[in-house]
């Protein structure tokens, strides 16, 4: 304590000298203190700060932000500055010069009353003598009652430590958090360059060796990146934090929370894409942009009955993605979403969901999209054809109306290049295809193939329903209509759980002696012609949905 006394004796007396000079020290005084000290004892405005200040005026020079934020602090009435200011004094004193700088390019020029003079005297520590230095030093204005100045800094300081709050808490009391990829994107975006992360360069390498060799990562691998440990579960939180982390080195991840059409899960692979230059802070996504990836959902749901990564499918979906006129920030996006697309298959539910809120134009545009994956093969393949059904009835359309396209498609004999007629609603073949040696179509194998599910629907319906009011055998097992003895009795152990294990799910389709994915195809397909959606989704194993499960399972009696 004695030490800061004599310290701040000796200070006084220098700048008392320099003043009966007329001479004082251009540098302010913020540059030699540390910062949230403050310079007044909470009683008296600091001399040293008065007779800069009004050297200054007098001269007719500017105030800059460092003089102005000492100023600030000097005065007797300041508060003191908020603890993220005092946690982070380097990047607050950065961020108050560029709001400064933002807030008056020219500097803060100070208008004093000409009658405003300053008058002080110097006490010597030892208390022997006094003196009066006004003489001495001039007719300085003193700028003691002054509160536009004041009311000036304390705006940008204000908005200087609501910037570093969310830093400054991340921070809190172990500084060493601050070499954290974390710590770095949460200052504010116009500070990061002025304070590098090396955390963060060994993150990008890492990006662009994932990028460059094609390797798929999960969202929890980008995450424990990022966070330089592994969560137990994925929140929305770090999801956010993720594609920040990817957005500040230039990179985004297909699916995130902003632009896609769920959030990521723990186990999605994620695809990781560059984003153009210049567009790292892109817009919010838009009405347009939500229509055209239900859009692509719903074709490449269709995709996914047979090969999702073959190349006719992409030409058809890069060429009707070239007539939506999008921007470099959007292309890039809805590009990745098709890589990712190839990849995940979307979920029906979702693809549902969003095609009943979606307008009419998108849900024709939907159904044009759907025909043109389903024909870009140049065949229309089993697969497709019964997910193109799904579609049809996600978008409340009528089976008679799916049929009837396929029809139509299933005369083709050659791999052809389909277009989208928006005119005349109708897939259109363009160019001159290189003809392939292909099996022809049996138009009535085709036409069989899709009646027979609801023709033998309706026969068992009527089969069974005669039955129930015999009654079962007592040591029969309860049938599903329209489902085949075995998927029955599959269908009757998968609704016991609302979560099942791959390989445990696998030894109960053993124990059944069916395959795994035929069975789930086939449950799936009826649950979805019966209740208007799917049973099973994978996802970390298999999900069965809550509400299809409720139809299926047994009474709380039974």
């Amino acid at each position: 304590i004695g030490l800061i006394l004599a310290e701040d004796m000796l200070e006084h007396f220098v700048t008392t000298a320099g003043a009966t000079l007329g001479s004082f020290d251009d540098r302010a005084p913020l540059s030699t203190v540390e910062l949230g000290k403050g310079f007044s004892d909470g009683f008296e405005f600091t001399f040293g700060i008065r007779h800069a200040v009004g050297r200054m005026t007098a001269a007719r020079r500017p105030l800059t932000a460092e003089w102005l934020l000492s100023w600030y602090l000097a005065h007797p009435s300041t508060p003191p500055l908020c603890t993220s200011a005092k946690r982070a004094p380097d990047e607050f004193m950065a961020l108050f010069r560029q709001l400064f700088d933002e807030a008056h390019p020219d500097g803060v020029r100070v208008h004093i009353p000409k009658s405003a003079v300053l008058r002080t005297r110097y006490v010597a520590a030892s208390g022997m003598f006094e003196c009066q230095i006004q003489k001495m030093m001039g007719r300085v204005p003193d700028c003691r009652h002054l509160r536009r100045p004041l009311t000036q800094a304390r705006k940008l300081v204000d908005r200087a430590t609501d910037a570093l709050r969310p830093y400054s808490t991340f921070v809190g009391r172990k500084p060493e958090r601050k070499k954290t990829v974390q710590a770095h994107l949460l200052l504010p975006p116009r500070l990061r360059p002025l304070f590098p992360s090396p955390p963060l360069r060994e993150f990008e390498a890492w990006v662009k060796a994932v990028h460059d060799t094609g390797e798929l990562v999960t969202v929890m691998q980008v995450v424990h990146r990022v966070l330089d440990t592994a969560p137990k579960r994925l929140q929305t939180k770090y999801a956010v934090l993720a594609a920040s982390a990817l957005g500040e080195v230039g990179f985004g991840m297909i699916p995130d929370v902003q632009y896609s059409l769920r959030n990521p899960r723990a186990s999605d692979p994620v695809e990781l894409f560059e984003i153009p230059k210049g567009d790292s802070q892109g817009p919010s996504a838009s009405m347009t942009y939500n229509s055209l990836l239900v859009t692509m959902a719903g074709g490449m749901y269709v995709a996914h009955g047979a090969s999702p990564a073959s190349p006719y499918v992409r030409d058809v979906v890069h060429a009707w993605l070239g007539d939506w006129g999008l921007s470099p920030f959007y292309r890039a996006r809805a590009l990745a979403h098709l890589a990712w697309f190839v990849q995940v298959r979307p979920g029906l539910a979702s693809i549902k969901r969003h095609l009943l809120a979606a307008s009419n134009e998108t849900r024709q545009e939907a159904r044009l999209l759907a025909l043109a994956v389903a024909a870009a093969d140049g065949t229309v393949h089993s697969g497709r054809a019964r997910a193109l059904g799904r579609i049809y009835r996600a978008m409340e359309l009528q089976s008679v109306q799916a049929r009837s396209d396929l029809q139509a498609l299933g005369t083709l004999t050659e791999f052809v290049t389909t277009r989208l007629d928006r005119s005349s609603g109708r897939v259109r073949r363009v160019g001159n295809p290189r003809r392939r040696r292909l099996i022809r179509l049996d138009d009535a194998r085709i036409l069989y193939l899709l009646n027979s599910s609801e023709q033998a629907y309706r026969e068992l319906e009527r089969v069974f329903a005669d039955a129930e009011s015999i009654g079962p055998a007592p040591d029969s097992c309860e049938r599903v209509p329209a489902l085949d003895i075995a998927y029955t009795e599959f269908l009757h152990t998968l609704v016991s759980k609302p979560h099942w294990e791959a390989t445990e799910l696998s030894g109960v389709a053993q124990r059944h002696q069916i395959m795994l994915e035929g069975a789930l195809e086939a449950v799936n397909d009826w649950c979805s012609e019966l209740f208007g959606d799917v049973l099973v989704q994978e996802h970390d194993g298999f999900d069965l949905d809550p509400v299809v499960r409720s139809h299926l399972q047994p009474p709380a009696d039974a």
